[in-house]
């Protein structure tokens, strides 16, 4: 019987947004390589058990209460969020989880989560390493509608200085209070943010959009017409945010962070020493926030170079980045070439 891929996205709210795009944005690529369709987890047990299904679970490393036996015999994690520093204990509080990812195998998206991966006792389980895809489709739609609007003048208008994206949760990971602050002292420079956090509408040099307002179109007209992209978050995994900017052409203000040393392209700001720890019922993470002086520093720079040569490179070299690794059809090839040489396809 044909083997088939379903891609499974596991969760609601906004993390299962990302989850769910991340899934969308391949499919179809992965489609043209092996029958492939997309449920959520909460969809018809049936699909799961079938013996000619390929399963392959979009989702965060630690979510061991939506994995556990569920999706049956070897079920595939392509997961991300795995770059945190652990205290030891948290190390010994996953261990134990190991029975219930005993039928889990993984596909982390980056090098340094696959580190992570190990540290946590599962290096045998990996197969390798697949990074997240851009929507290539979305991107180039905007940039046909900008150029289009901006014939006139050849360039597409860079209406804003900054963009930042992220959901603002309980520990703030994504700094938008720190963002908040520097745009508050900084009323010359243009922001756009998207993102939950009110406290931006009271600012008057910055525009803010909801998530769940605008399309992956509208997001990446907006990333276009910014001149960089700042991304202070205290720990990631694949930030698609920084993958989308480059995509555009806009380099990076990031945080020094594991996962954005490995692919980010722009400006690194190193972070602070003290850790920032905080507990869930699985384990401990311990985060370091980006100093903020040092930070709101770099972006001043960036804007007296947006000019510069070193900008044009930093914005070609970013592009050129992304359009080589990370379009949609390199990385379904490389999901399927993984799951073609361990014999499921």
């Amino acid at each position: 019987m044909p083997k088939r891929i379903v891609l499974i996205h596991p969760r609601s709210g906004v993390a299962g947004y990302s989850f769910w795009l991340c899934a969308t944005i391949v499919q179809p690529y992965l489609n043209a390589l092996v029958e492939t369709d997309i449920t959520p987890y909460h969809s018809s047990y049936t699909i799961y058990n079938r013996p000619n299904v390929v399963k392959i679970v979009v989702d965060d490393f630690f979510s061991f209460h939506i994995h556990r036996v569920y999706y049956g015999k070897d079920y595939v994690v392509w997961c991300d969020s795995a770059c945190y520093d652990f205290p030891q204990r948290t190390h010994k509080s996953i261990m134990k989880q190991r029975t219930i990812m005993k039928n889990a195998w993984f596909i982390p998206v980056l090098e340094s989560e696959k580190r992570k991966i190990e540290e946590c006792g599962w290096g045998d389980r990996v197969l390798g390493v697949v990074p997240r895809a851009f929507n290539v489709i979305a991107l180039n739609m905007a940039e046909r509608e900008l150029k289009e609007k901006a014939e006139c003048c050849g360039s597409i208008e860079k209406k804003y200085d900054f963009i930042a994206i992220g959901f603002m949760g309980g520990l703030d990971r994504k700094r938008f209070i720190m963002i908040h602050r520097i745009a508050r002292r900084h009323p010359e420079w243009r922001f756009c943010v998207i993102t939950n956090y009110p406290e931006f509408d009271k600012l008057p040099n910055v525009d803010r959009y909801s998530f769940g307002s605008i399309s992956e179109v509208e997001k990446f007209k907006l990333i276009l017409q910014s001149k960089y992209l700042i991304y202070p978050s205290m720990s990631e995994g694949f930030g698609m945010p920084v993958l989308e900017a480059m995509a555009s052409g806009v380099p990076v203000i990031y945080n020094d962070a594991p996962s954005h040393n490995e692919f980010a392209i722009g400006l690194k700001v190193d972070y602070e020493k003290e850790y920032i720890e905080t507990h869930s019922p699985v384990c401990t993470f311990k985060f370091r926030a980006p100093n903020e002086k040092k930070f709101e520093e770099t972006m001043a720079y960036a804007l007296e170079n947006y000019d510069s040569r070193e900008y044009r490179q930093l914005s070609n070299k970013a592009r050129y980045e992304a359009y080589k690794k990370f379009k949609p059809c390199i990385v379904a090839r490389q999901l399927y070439d993984i799951l073609k040489k361990r014999g499921w396809l």
